[in-house]
Protein backbone atom coordinates (compact mmCIF):
# COMPACT_ATOMS: atom_id res chain seq x y z
CA UNK A 1 0.00 0.00 0.00
CA UNK A 2 2.96 2.30 0.64
CA UNK A 3 3.85 2.07 -3.05
CA UNK A 4 0.62 3.77 -4.05
CA UNK A 5 0.94 6.36 -1.30
CA UNK A 6 4.35 7.33 -2.70
CA UNK A 7 2.94 7.24 -6.23
CA UNK A 8 0.15 9.68 -5.26
CA UNK A 9 2.56 11.91 -3.34
CA UNK A 10 4.63 12.45 -6.50
CA UNK A 11 1.80 12.84 -9.01
CA UNK A 12 0.04 15.50 -6.90
CA UNK A 13 2.90 17.86 -7.84
CA UNK A 14 1.45 18.08 -11.37
CA UNK A 15 -1.94 19.53 -10.37
CA UNK A 16 -1.24 23.10 -11.50
CA UNK A 17 -1.14 21.97 -15.16
CA UNK A 18 -4.92 21.47 -15.01
CA UNK A 19 -7.39 24.35 -14.70
CA UNK A 20 -10.17 22.15 -13.27
CA UNK A 21 -10.01 19.72 -10.34
CA UNK A 22 -12.12 17.13 -12.17
CA UNK A 23 -9.72 17.19 -15.13
CA UNK A 24 -6.80 16.57 -12.79
CA UNK A 25 -8.62 13.63 -11.19
CA UNK A 26 -9.24 12.15 -14.62
CA UNK A 27 -5.49 12.53 -15.27
CA UNK A 28 -4.70 10.56 -12.10
CA UNK A 29 -7.23 7.87 -13.05
CA UNK A 30 -5.86 7.48 -16.59
CA UNK A 31 -2.24 7.38 -15.39
CA UNK A 32 -3.10 4.70 -12.84
CA UNK A 33 -5.00 2.70 -15.49
CA UNK A 34 -2.01 2.83 -17.87
CA UNK A 35 0.17 1.50 -15.06
CA UNK A 36 -2.00 -1.44 -14.00
CA UNK A 37 -3.74 -2.53 -17.20
CA UNK A 38 -3.09 -5.93 -18.70
CA UNK A 39 0.12 -5.94 -20.75
CA UNK A 40 -1.22 -8.68 -23.03
CA UNK A 41 -3.82 -6.34 -24.51
CA UNK A 42 -2.75 -2.72 -24.60
CA UNK A 43 -5.75 -1.26 -26.34
CA UNK A 44 -6.81 2.37 -26.46
CA UNK A 45 -9.30 4.07 -24.16
CA UNK A 46 -11.40 0.89 -23.93
CA UNK A 47 -8.63 -0.91 -22.03
CA UNK A 48 -8.45 1.95 -19.51
CA UNK A 49 -12.19 1.76 -18.83
CA UNK A 50 -12.12 -2.04 -18.61
CA UNK A 51 -9.11 -2.28 -16.28
CA UNK A 52 -10.54 0.02 -13.61
CA UNK A 53 -14.09 -1.29 -13.90
CA UNK A 54 -15.47 2.12 -14.85
CA UNK A 55 -18.99 2.78 -16.06
CA UNK A 56 -19.61 2.78 -19.81
CA UNK A 57 -20.19 6.55 -19.85
CA UNK A 58 -16.61 7.04 -18.65
CA UNK A 59 -15.41 6.16 -22.15
CA UNK A 60 -16.72 9.45 -23.52
CA UNK A 61 -15.46 11.33 -20.47
CA UNK A 62 -11.93 10.07 -21.08
CA UNK A 63 -12.17 10.99 -24.77
CA UNK A 64 -13.25 14.47 -23.72
CA UNK A 65 -10.28 14.66 -21.33
CA UNK A 66 -7.75 14.09 -24.12
CA UNK A 67 -9.36 16.87 -26.18
CA UNK A 68 -9.96 19.22 -23.25
CA UNK A 69 -8.74 22.82 -23.12
CA UNK A 70 -8.42 22.46 -19.32
CA UNK A 71 -5.12 20.59 -19.83
CA UNK A 72 -2.03 22.73 -20.33
CA UNK A 73 0.27 20.19 -21.99
CA UNK A 74 3.27 22.53 -22.14
CA UNK A 75 3.00 23.25 -18.41
CA UNK A 76 2.55 19.56 -17.65
CA UNK A 77 5.82 18.84 -19.47
CA UNK A 78 7.63 21.63 -17.59
CA UNK A 79 6.37 20.35 -14.22
CA UNK A 80 7.25 16.76 -15.07
CA UNK A 81 10.76 17.73 -16.24
CA UNK A 82 11.31 19.62 -12.99
CA UNK A 83 10.19 16.58 -10.98
CA UNK A 84 12.52 14.27 -12.92
CA UNK A 85 15.52 16.53 -12.27
CA UNK A 86 14.71 17.17 -8.60
CA UNK A 87 13.26 13.85 -7.39
CA UNK A 88 15.67 11.40 -9.04
CA UNK A 89 19.38 10.93 -8.56
CA UNK A 90 20.54 11.94 -12.02
CA UNK A 91 23.69 10.80 -13.77
CA UNK A 92 25.84 13.87 -14.27
CA UNK A 93 28.79 15.15 -16.28
CA UNK A 94 30.62 18.10 -14.74
CA UNK A 95 27.70 18.54 -12.37
CA UNK A 96 25.09 18.75 -15.16
CA UNK A 97 22.34 16.21 -15.93
CA UNK A 98 22.58 14.09 -19.08
CA UNK A 99 19.66 14.37 -21.50
CA UNK A 100 19.22 11.63 -24.09
CA UNK A 101 17.34 12.21 -27.35
CA UNK A 102 16.19 9.91 -30.15
CA UNK A 103 13.48 9.44 -32.74
CA UNK A 104 10.65 6.94 -32.42
CA UNK A 105 8.27 5.75 -35.14
CA UNK A 106 4.75 4.70 -34.10
CA UNK A 107 3.15 2.38 -36.64
CA UNK A 108 -0.39 3.61 -37.39
CA UNK A 109 -2.61 2.47 -40.24
CA UNK A 110 -5.58 4.73 -39.51
CA UNK A 111 -6.91 6.50 -42.59
CA UNK A 112 -8.43 9.25 -40.44
CA UNK A 113 -5.47 10.03 -38.16
CA UNK A 114 -3.71 13.37 -38.77
CA UNK A 115 0.07 13.20 -39.10
CA UNK A 116 0.24 9.62 -40.39
CA UNK A 117 2.74 9.37 -43.26
CA UNK A 118 5.09 6.94 -45.00
CA UNK A 119 8.17 6.33 -42.82
CA UNK A 120 11.44 4.57 -43.54
CA UNK A 121 12.88 2.43 -40.75
CA UNK A 122 16.66 2.36 -40.43
CA UNK A 123 17.05 -0.85 -38.47
CA UNK A 124 19.21 -3.95 -38.48
CA UNK A 125 16.24 -5.96 -37.20
CA UNK A 126 14.95 -8.23 -39.97
CA UNK A 127 11.54 -8.43 -38.28
CA UNK A 128 10.89 -4.75 -39.04
CA UNK A 129 9.47 -3.66 -42.37
CA UNK A 130 11.58 -1.22 -44.33
CA UNK A 131 8.63 1.14 -44.83
CA UNK A 132 5.64 1.69 -42.53
CA UNK A 133 2.77 4.13 -42.16
CA UNK A 134 2.81 5.95 -38.85
CA UNK A 135 3.76 8.94 -36.72
CA UNK A 136 7.33 10.22 -36.52
CA UNK A 137 8.08 11.29 -32.95
CA UNK A 138 11.10 12.64 -31.12
CA UNK A 139 11.67 11.99 -27.43
CA UNK A 140 13.93 13.31 -24.68
CA UNK A 141 14.77 11.64 -21.36
CA UNK A 142 17.21 12.13 -18.50
CA UNK A 143 19.59 9.48 -17.19
CA UNK A 144 18.90 8.51 -13.57
CA UNK A 145 20.17 5.72 -11.34
CA UNK A 146 18.90 3.58 -8.53
CA UNK A 147 20.37 0.42 -6.97
CA UNK A 148 23.18 -0.55 -9.38
CA UNK A 149 20.90 0.27 -12.31
CA UNK A 150 20.54 3.13 -14.75
CA UNK A 151 17.24 4.23 -16.31
CA UNK A 152 16.39 6.77 -18.95
CA UNK A 153 13.51 8.57 -17.27
CA UNK A 154 11.30 9.86 -20.12
CA UNK A 155 10.52 13.57 -20.02
CA UNK A 156 8.77 14.49 -23.25
CA UNK A 157 7.70 12.99 -26.59
CA UNK A 158 6.06 14.78 -29.49
CA UNK A 159 4.95 14.14 -33.08
CA UNK A 160 7.24 16.17 -35.34
CA UNK A 161 6.38 15.14 -38.90
CA UNK A 162 3.43 14.53 -41.17
CA UNK A 163 1.81 17.98 -41.23
CA UNK A 164 2.75 21.34 -42.73
CA UNK A 165 0.48 24.15 -41.55
CA UNK A 166 2.44 26.79 -43.48
CA UNK A 167 4.76 26.70 -46.49
CA UNK A 168 6.93 29.24 -44.67
CA UNK A 169 7.76 26.72 -41.96
CA UNK A 170 11.32 25.64 -42.79
CA UNK A 171 12.12 23.98 -39.46
CA UNK A 172 13.89 20.64 -39.56
CA UNK A 173 13.60 17.78 -37.08
CA UNK A 174 16.77 19.11 -35.42
CA UNK A 175 15.17 22.53 -34.92
CA UNK A 176 12.00 20.97 -33.50
CA UNK A 177 13.98 18.83 -31.08
CA UNK A 178 16.03 21.68 -29.65
CA UNK A 179 12.90 23.85 -29.42
CA UNK A 180 11.12 21.06 -27.52
CA UNK A 181 14.00 20.99 -25.00
CA UNK A 182 13.96 24.79 -24.63
CA UNK A 183 10.24 24.72 -23.78
CA UNK A 184 11.01 22.50 -20.74
CA UNK A 185 12.54 25.58 -19.04
CA UNK A 186 15.30 23.58 -17.39
CA UNK A 187 16.98 25.75 -14.76
CA UNK A 188 20.36 24.01 -15.05
CA UNK A 189 22.85 23.40 -17.83
CA UNK A 190 22.82 19.98 -19.49
CA UNK A 191 24.60 17.62 -21.83
CA UNK A 192 22.59 16.27 -24.75
CA UNK A 193 23.59 12.77 -25.89
CA UNK A 194 22.26 11.52 -29.21
CA UNK A 195 23.15 9.30 -32.17
CA UNK A 196 24.80 10.33 -35.43
CA UNK A 197 21.62 11.83 -36.92
CA UNK A 198 21.79 14.65 -34.38
CA UNK A 199 25.45 15.57 -35.00
CA UNK A 200 24.19 18.59 -36.88
CA UNK A 201 25.19 22.24 -37.03
CA UNK A 202 21.60 23.47 -36.51
CA UNK A 203 21.55 21.85 -33.05
CA UNK A 204 25.06 22.89 -32.04
CA UNK A 205 24.58 26.52 -33.06
CA UNK A 206 21.40 26.79 -30.99
CA UNK A 207 22.86 25.32 -27.79
CA UNK A 208 22.71 27.90 -24.96
CA UNK A 209 25.65 28.70 -22.72
CA UNK A 210 26.46 25.86 -20.35
CA UNK A 211 24.88 23.20 -22.59
CA UNK A 212 26.77 20.81 -24.86
CA UNK A 213 26.22 17.98 -27.33
CA UNK A 214 27.84 14.54 -27.25
CA UNK A 215 27.15 12.48 -30.34
CA UNK A 216 28.48 9.96 -32.79
CA UNK A 217 29.56 11.07 -36.26
CA UNK A 218 29.72 9.15 -39.52
CA UNK A 219 32.83 7.27 -40.59
CA UNK A 220 33.38 9.57 -43.57
CA UNK A 221 33.60 12.71 -41.40
CA UNK A 222 36.31 15.19 -42.31
CA UNK A 223 37.91 17.68 -39.91
CA UNK A 224 40.76 20.16 -40.15
CA UNK A 225 43.77 21.16 -38.15
CA UNK A 226 44.42 24.76 -37.21
CA UNK A 227 46.52 26.87 -39.54
CA UNK A 228 50.12 27.04 -38.45
CA UNK A 229 52.10 29.50 -40.55
CA UNK A 230 55.22 31.50 -39.70
CA UNK A 231 55.47 33.30 -43.02
CA UNK A 232 53.90 36.70 -43.58
CA UNK A 233 50.46 36.21 -45.09
CA UNK A 234 49.45 37.70 -48.40
CA UNK A 235 46.63 40.17 -48.90
CA UNK A 236 43.12 38.85 -48.51
CA UNK A 237 41.17 36.85 -45.96
CA UNK A 238 43.44 34.75 -43.73
CA UNK A 239 43.27 31.00 -44.12
CA UNK A 240 41.08 29.40 -41.43
CA UNK A 241 41.36 25.66 -42.05
CA UNK A 242 44.67 23.87 -42.13
CA UNK A 243 45.53 20.28 -42.97
CA UNK A 244 42.59 18.04 -43.86
CA UNK A 245 42.07 15.01 -41.56
CA UNK A 246 40.01 11.97 -42.53
CA UNK A 247 39.02 10.84 -39.03
CA UNK A 248 38.47 7.15 -39.74
CA UNK A 249 41.99 6.83 -41.17
CA UNK A 250 43.37 7.91 -37.80
CA UNK A 251 42.55 4.44 -36.44
CA UNK A 252 45.43 3.12 -38.57
CA UNK A 253 48.03 5.50 -37.15
CA UNK A 254 48.12 3.79 -33.75
CA UNK A 255 48.88 5.74 -30.56
CA UNK A 256 45.64 4.51 -29.01
CA UNK A 257 45.29 4.62 -25.22
CA UNK A 258 43.49 1.92 -23.24
CA UNK A 259 40.44 2.64 -21.13
CA UNK A 260 38.22 0.63 -18.77
CA UNK A 261 34.99 2.29 -17.64
CA UNK A 262 33.10 0.63 -14.77
CA UNK A 263 29.37 0.22 -15.41
CA UNK A 264 26.64 0.28 -12.77
CA UNK A 265 24.82 -2.60 -14.39
CA UNK A 266 27.38 -4.94 -15.92
CA UNK A 267 30.97 -5.67 -16.93
CA UNK A 268 33.32 -2.70 -17.43
CA UNK A 269 33.50 -1.16 -20.90
CA UNK A 270 37.02 -1.81 -22.17
CA UNK A 271 38.35 -0.21 -25.35
CA UNK A 272 41.16 1.84 -26.85
CA UNK A 273 40.74 5.47 -27.78
CA UNK A 274 42.37 8.57 -29.22
CA UNK A 275 41.43 12.22 -28.65
CA UNK A 276 41.63 14.84 -31.43
CA UNK A 277 40.62 18.50 -31.04
CA UNK A 278 39.98 19.69 -34.58
CA UNK A 279 38.05 22.29 -36.54
CA UNK A 280 34.75 21.03 -37.95
CA UNK A 281 33.42 22.95 -40.92
CA UNK A 282 29.66 22.54 -40.27
CA UNK A 283 29.99 24.62 -37.09
CA UNK A 284 33.12 26.60 -37.97
CA UNK A 285 34.85 25.99 -34.67
CA UNK A 286 36.94 23.45 -32.82
CA UNK A 287 35.24 20.38 -31.34
CA UNK A 288 36.55 17.26 -29.62
CA UNK A 289 36.60 13.96 -31.50
CA UNK A 290 37.18 10.67 -29.68
CA UNK A 291 38.02 7.62 -31.78
CA UNK A 292 36.93 4.47 -29.92
CA UNK A 293 37.86 0.92 -30.86
CA UNK A 294 36.06 -1.87 -29.00
CA UNK A 295 37.20 -5.43 -29.72
CA UNK A 296 33.68 -6.79 -30.22
CA UNK A 297 31.52 -3.72 -30.89
CA UNK A 298 33.80 -2.24 -33.54
CA UNK A 299 34.93 1.33 -34.20
CA UNK A 300 33.00 4.55 -33.67
CA UNK A 301 33.86 8.23 -33.70
CA UNK A 302 32.37 10.43 -30.98
CA UNK A 303 32.07 14.19 -31.15
CA UNK A 304 31.61 16.65 -28.27
CA UNK A 305 31.28 20.41 -28.21
CA UNK A 306 32.85 20.69 -24.73
CA UNK A 307 36.64 20.72 -25.12
CA UNK A 308 37.05 20.27 -21.36
CA UNK A 309 35.09 17.00 -21.27
CA UNK A 310 37.33 13.97 -20.89
CA UNK A 311 37.30 11.07 -23.33
CA UNK A 312 36.22 8.74 -20.50
CA UNK A 313 33.15 10.88 -19.75
CA UNK A 314 32.21 11.12 -23.43
CA UNK A 315 32.43 7.34 -23.88
CA UNK A 316 30.54 6.70 -20.65
CA UNK A 317 27.73 9.07 -21.69
CA UNK A 318 27.39 7.57 -25.15
CA UNK A 319 27.36 4.00 -23.82
CA UNK A 320 24.41 4.98 -21.61
CA UNK A 321 22.57 6.46 -24.62
CA UNK A 322 21.20 2.99 -25.33
CA UNK A 323 19.02 3.29 -22.21
CA UNK A 324 16.53 5.35 -24.21
CA UNK A 325 16.05 2.38 -26.56
CA UNK A 326 15.21 0.21 -23.54
CA UNK A 327 12.81 2.94 -22.41
CA UNK A 328 11.04 2.90 -25.79
CA UNK A 329 10.48 -0.85 -25.39
CA UNK A 330 8.88 -0.33 -21.97
CA UNK A 331 6.74 2.55 -23.25
CA UNK A 332 5.31 0.38 -26.02
CA UNK A 333 4.93 -3.04 -24.40
CA UNK A 334 4.44 -2.28 -20.68
CA UNK A 335 2.59 1.04 -20.54
CA UNK A 336 1.12 1.21 -24.04
CA UNK A 337 2.06 4.86 -24.51
CA UNK A 338 1.69 4.48 -28.29
CA UNK A 339 -1.71 2.75 -28.27
CA UNK A 340 -3.81 5.86 -28.91
CA UNK A 341 -6.65 5.47 -31.46
CA UNK A 342 -8.36 8.82 -31.94
CA UNK A 343 -9.94 9.49 -35.34
CA UNK A 344 -10.90 12.73 -37.03
CA UNK A 345 -14.00 12.08 -39.11
CA UNK A 346 -13.66 15.21 -41.26
CA UNK A 347 -10.01 14.53 -42.15
CA UNK A 348 -9.17 13.94 -45.80
CA UNK A 349 -8.60 10.20 -46.08
CA UNK A 350 -4.93 9.18 -45.86
CA UNK A 351 -3.76 6.74 -48.51
CA UNK A 352 -0.95 4.24 -48.24
CA UNK A 353 2.32 5.88 -49.23
CA UNK A 354 1.23 9.45 -48.46
CA UNK A 355 3.87 11.87 -47.20
CA UNK A 356 3.55 15.24 -45.45
CA UNK A 357 0.12 16.85 -45.69
CA UNK A 358 0.17 20.56 -46.59
CA UNK A 359 -2.68 22.38 -44.86
CA UNK A 360 -1.92 26.01 -45.77
CA UNK A 361 -4.98 26.15 -48.04
CA UNK A 362 -7.33 24.61 -45.49
CA UNK A 363 -9.72 26.66 -43.34
CA UNK A 364 -8.71 27.85 -39.88
CA UNK A 365 -11.38 25.64 -38.32
CA UNK A 366 -9.96 22.58 -40.11
CA UNK A 367 -6.45 23.43 -38.90
CA UNK A 368 -7.74 23.92 -35.35
CA UNK A 369 -9.33 20.46 -35.31
CA UNK A 370 -6.15 18.88 -36.69
CA UNK A 371 -4.05 20.60 -34.01
CA UNK A 372 -6.50 19.45 -31.34
CA UNK A 373 -6.18 15.85 -32.51
CA UNK A 374 -2.36 16.01 -32.56
CA UNK A 375 -2.54 17.50 -29.06
CA UNK A 376 -4.63 14.50 -27.96
CA UNK A 377 -2.01 12.09 -29.36
CA UNK A 378 0.82 13.95 -27.63
CA UNK A 379 -1.10 14.06 -24.34
CA UNK A 380 -1.78 10.31 -24.47
CA UNK A 381 1.92 9.59 -25.03
CA UNK A 382 2.95 12.07 -22.33
CA UNK A 383 0.74 10.35 -19.75
CA UNK A 384 2.30 7.02 -20.73
CA UNK A 385 5.73 8.55 -20.14
CA UNK A 386 4.66 9.85 -16.73
CA UNK A 387 3.31 6.41 -15.78
CA UNK A 388 6.65 4.91 -16.78
CA UNK A 389 8.61 7.57 -14.88
CA UNK A 390 6.59 6.97 -11.70
CA UNK A 391 7.30 3.24 -11.96
CA UNK A 392 11.01 4.06 -12.32
CA UNK A 393 10.83 6.30 -9.25
CA UNK A 394 9.46 3.43 -7.17
CA UNK A 395 12.12 1.10 -8.62
CA UNK A 396 14.85 3.50 -7.54
CA UNK A 397 13.61 4.47 -4.06
CA UNK A 398 11.24 1.64 -3.03
CA UNK A 399 12.98 -1.33 -4.62
CA UNK A 400 12.62 -3.63 -1.59
CA UNK A 401 8.90 -2.97 -1.41
CA UNK A 402 8.51 -3.48 -5.16
CA UNK A 403 10.12 -6.93 -4.94
CA UNK A 404 8.02 -7.74 -1.88
CA UNK A 405 4.77 -7.01 -3.73
CA UNK A 406 5.81 -8.57 -7.04
CA UNK A 407 4.35 -11.90 -5.81
CA UNK A 408 5.17 -14.04 -8.82
CA UNK A 409 8.02 -15.91 -10.49
CA UNK A 410 10.69 -14.29 -12.61
CA UNK A 411 13.69 -16.42 -13.57
CA UNK A 412 16.30 -13.66 -13.87
CA UNK A 413 15.16 -11.57 -10.91
CA UNK A 414 18.06 -9.91 -9.03
CA UNK A 415 17.28 -8.15 -5.78
CA UNK A 416 20.72 -6.48 -5.71
CA UNK A 417 19.60 -4.23 -8.59
CA UNK A 418 16.68 -1.87 -9.07
CA UNK A 419 13.67 -3.73 -10.52
CA UNK A 420 12.59 -2.97 -14.06
CA UNK A 421 9.56 -0.82 -14.86
CA UNK A 422 7.59 -3.95 -15.69
CA UNK A 423 8.24 -5.48 -12.26
CA UNK A 424 7.29 -2.17 -10.60
CA UNK A 425 4.10 -2.03 -12.67
CA UNK A 426 3.23 -5.58 -11.63
CA UNK A 427 3.77 -4.72 -7.97
CA UNK A 428 1.48 -1.70 -8.36
CA UNK A 429 -1.08 -3.88 -10.12
CA UNK A 430 -1.02 -6.41 -7.25
CA UNK A 431 -1.62 -3.71 -4.62
CA UNK A 432 -3.95 -1.43 -6.58
CA UNK A 433 -7.31 -2.62 -5.30
CA UNK A 434 -5.95 -2.97 -1.78
CA UNK A 435 -5.10 0.73 -1.79
CA UNK A 436 -8.03 1.79 -3.93
CA UNK A 437 -10.55 0.37 -1.43
CA UNK A 438 -8.69 1.53 1.68
CA UNK A 439 -9.32 4.62 3.77
CA UNK A 440 -5.81 5.89 3.10
CA UNK A 441 -6.68 7.09 -0.40
CA UNK A 442 -7.19 10.83 -0.87
CA UNK A 443 -10.80 11.43 0.24
CA UNK A 444 -11.58 14.05 -2.42
CA UNK A 445 -10.24 11.83 -5.19
CA UNK A 446 -12.00 8.76 -3.75
CA UNK A 447 -15.31 10.63 -3.75
CA UNK A 448 -14.75 11.54 -7.42
CA UNK A 449 -13.71 8.14 -8.72
CA UNK A 450 -16.15 5.94 -6.80
CA UNK A 451 -19.01 7.65 -8.64
CA UNK A 452 -17.47 6.50 -11.92
CA UNK A 453 -17.15 2.83 -11.00
CA UNK A 454 -19.33 -0.02 -12.24
CA UNK A 455 -19.65 -2.29 -9.15
CA UNK A 456 -20.01 -5.51 -11.17
CA UNK A 457 -17.07 -4.72 -13.45
CA UNK A 458 -14.97 -3.60 -10.46
CA UNK A 459 -15.63 -6.87 -8.58
CA UNK A 460 -14.65 -8.82 -11.70
CA UNK A 461 -11.34 -6.95 -11.94
CA UNK A 462 -10.68 -7.44 -8.22
CA UNK A 463 -11.25 -11.19 -8.59
CA UNK A 464 -8.80 -11.32 -11.50
CA UNK A 465 -6.19 -9.45 -9.49
CA UNK A 466 -6.65 -11.64 -6.42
Amino acid sequence: MELWQTWFFVILNLESAFSRKATFYWFITITAAMTVRDNDFLGGVSSLVRRLGLKDVSYQSILDFFHSSAVDLDKLRVLWAGLCISKFQTEKLNGRPILVADGNKNAKSGRKMPGVKLLHQDSENNNKAEFIMGHMCQAVGVLVFGVSSVFCCPIVIEIHEGLKFSNRDKRTLHDKLINMIFKLNLSVGWYLVADAYYANSSIIKQLPDGCHLVSRVKHNTIAYKEVVSLVQRRAGRPKKYGERVHLYSEFKTGNMAEISIPQRSGEPFEATYKVLDLLWKPVGKKVRFVLVHHLTKGKIILMGTDLNLSAEDMIKAYVLRFKIEVGFFQQIYTFGANSYRFWMASLDKIRKGDKDKHLHKKSEDYKRRVRQKIQAYNLYMQIGLIAQGLAQYLSCFKSDMVYQNFRTYFRTIRTDKSPSEKIAAKALQNTFWEYFTSKKICSAYAKFVWKKLNPAAMRHEMELAA
